[in-house]
């Protein structure tokens, strides 16, 4: 790729077959008041009329670089072919389907220039049901830059995560921490963002900036299956690991405090299932609630909060 252009931020724009909502993401994206930017769209080889949506703004608009994979990448290999795309070290990375504030990217860039141990930015978001009224504000009470280490322990003891897959970074430190890992299909998101905290620190934008379009039917982040929350088990257990193997009194802490937010979300996860007659994930809740507990049987109990290590 080119060299960095000085005050240009490359936007990665992910997508996959959202040939009916492209274009109005598009629009919010080309109307950002920040105009010294490259968008460079990644789709994942969809199979409806996305490439046709978005050559037809790159026709209209330079600043549009349309990709296309030529197999699909799944959500971590397409994250790193659009970063491996752009052409600048500060890169935000969108998703189709949703909504941005005219002055996210000028916001998301003037904290990131402010604080340059930052390595990510993130910001509040409005969740919008399937008929685009508003459902939900996630807003979080963290200071514009939040630590690092901080925010890392926090979301290692929690289910959910406070960042959400649609942030700004800098390509040097994400090259740093490594690429965003296929092992995690759809929670690589999350693991990157736990390796970058253990390094670098984060800024935060309380404005709500994101509307967050509500997803099909079918899309994989809407199961909240045994398979996903397998997977959340095994990326927290593997950053517990990565960043506290030193301190084998916070990983047992932390460990405990993770399998047992597990335990309950498995029992939330069956019981729905039950409600739904899903004979399969029923059993993959049951078997996964055993391993579980088995682990917490083994393990030991919560250690008092002095044990976790101080901040970097």
């Amino acid at each position: 790729m080119s060299a960095e252009r000085g005050d240009e931020v490359s936007v990665c724009l992910l997508t996959y077959k959202r040939e009916r909502l492209l274009p109005r993401t598009l629009d919010t994206v080309l109307a950002q008041s920040w105009k010294q930017m490259e968008v460079v769209i990644s789709d994942d080889c969809s199979p409806d009329g996305t490439e046709e949506v978005c050559r037809r703004y790159a026709e209209r608009d330079p600043r549009v670089k349309y990709f296309r994979n030529g197999t699909n990448l799944r959500y971590a290999g397409n994250q790193n072919a659009a970063l491996a795309r752009a052409s600048n070290d500060l890169c935000a990375i969108l998703h189709d389907g949703d909504l941005y504030h005219p002055d996210l990217i000028a916001r998301w860039r003037e904290l990131m220039v402010r604080h340059p141990s930052a390595g990510i930015a993130f910001c509040a978001t409005e969740d919008l049901d399937l008929n685009g009224a508003l459902r939900r504000t996630n807003l979080h009470s963290y200071d514009e830059l939040v630590s690092g280490h901080g925010l890392l322990v926090d979301m290692l003891c929690r289910l959910d995560s406070p960042i959400f897959g649609i942030v700004m970074v800098r390509r040097s430190f994400v090259r740093a921490v490594g690429e965003f890992d296929p092992e995690f299909p759809v929670l690589a998101d999350v693991d990157m963002w736990l390796r970058l905290l253990a390094s670098y620190d984060a800024v935060y934008e309380r404005r709500p900036s994101i509307k967050v379009s509500a997803r099909e039917a079918d899309h994989i982040n809407n199961n909240r299956n045994a398979r996903v929350l397998a997977e959340l088990d095994r990326l927290k257990r593997k950053n517990i690991d990565r960043t506290f193997g030193k301190w084998p009194a916070a990983r047992r802490a932390l460990l405990a405090t993770h399998r047992r937010l597990l335990l309950g979300q498995a029992l939330r996860g069956l019981q729905s299932a039950a409600v739904r007659g899903e004979v399969a994930n029923m059993m993959g809740m049951l078997s996964f609630m055993a391993r579980t507990a088995f682990a917490l049987d083994r393990g030991q109990g919560m250690q008092r909060d002095g044990d976790l290590p101080g901040n970097k």
